[in-house]
């Protein structure tokens, strides 16, 4: 239905945690599995000390960026091109609990 995953480190602007390949099944989109994947993130980064958790999404990823931003994610910094993809760029956002 939908996945994450999650680094323990220490990243941009704080991160103590950088969320990672979040991808849901367009069948299922809109259908809470999402929410499911951040609430159980937030609990768990919680018991962790994971107080500010990072991540990074492709400025084209417009509906992305809007899901993120839902769930409490904040734009950082500024643009940054893709060394995988270059002349595309993204955006780091965070989120402290």
């Amino acid at each position: 239905v939908a996945m994450i995953n999650v680094e323990n480190l220490v990243g941009d602007f704080g991160a103590t945690c950088w969320l990672g390949g979040l991808w849901s099944n367009p069948k299922y989109r809109g259908s809470g599995a999402v929410r499911a994947i951040f609430n159980y993130m937030d609990s768990v980064a919680s018991k962790r000390g994971w107080m500010v958790q990072g991540l990074g999404v492709m400025e084209s990823n417009t509906s992305a960026i809007a899901v993120f931003e839902k769930y409490g994610f904040i734009k950082r910094g500024d643009r940054v091109e893709s060394r995988g993809k270059p002349g595309n760029y993204y955006f780091r956002m965070i989120k402290s609990l």
